[in-house]
């Protein structure tokens, strides 16, 4: 075989191999991933805000510090507010669906089963361990939150919309170092 004809077929498997998409091509399936992205993280985004709003009402039920009250308080507030806001853009824009989650099920029924055993947990701790078992959870959830809320408004399109998602974003980056503070105090 010669060395021009060893050349071609490298190209030619090469070509194979890579896929002959047009730019066009490239672009829309670009867009298609962009977009997927974007539902996916609204829809995981909605879904624990949904869980995180209700946070408060743990509080119904334990009588703890007032700072950890106060924090709580504005975690369920925020976290409202923020389901809220993404519950608009869906309403406005057709294209957002919530339902796209697409989480294996393995991985739905293992965060299912931690949310149970935390949930179980908190109701039947008391005094310090209530406390501090409520902190480690949020100090979990607050930076998936934020960072949701950044990768959902990198794939958003509208700028006012992306950037409603930063300020949300922000704003449960600020309410994760509340907690670290509390978290800290407790030392």
């Amino acid at each position: 075989m010669t060395p021009r004809i060893g050349w071609g077929i490298l190209v030619l498997v090469a070509c194979l191999e890579c896929g002959c998409r047009t730019p066009s091509q490239q672009r829309s399936e670009a867009r298609h991933a962009k977009h997927t992205i974007r539902n996916n993280a609204y829809s995981l985004l909605h879904e624990l805000l949904s869980q995180q709003k209700n946070v408060g009402l743990v509080l119904i039920i334990k009588n703890e510090g007032d700072r950890l009250n106060a924090v709580v308080r504005q975690i369920a507030k925020d976290s409202n507010q923020g389901a809220k806001l993404i519950e608009q853009f869906a309403a406005e824009d057709e294209t957002i669906s919530l339902a796209d989650t697409w989480l294996p099920p393995a991985e739905s029924a293992a965060r299912e089963e931690i949310a149970s055993v935390t949930r179980r947990g908190l109701l039947h701790e008391g005094g310090d361990l209530f406390e501090f078992n409520l902190l480690i959870a949020q100090s979990q959830a607050l930076p998936y939150a934020e960072a949701l809320a950044k990768v959902a408004a990198e794939h958003e399109s509208h700028t006012s919309k992306a950037e409603a998602l930063k300020q949300l974003g922000t704003l449960m980056h600020q309410r994760h170092q509340e907690v670290v503070a509390l978290l800290r105090s407790r030392r």
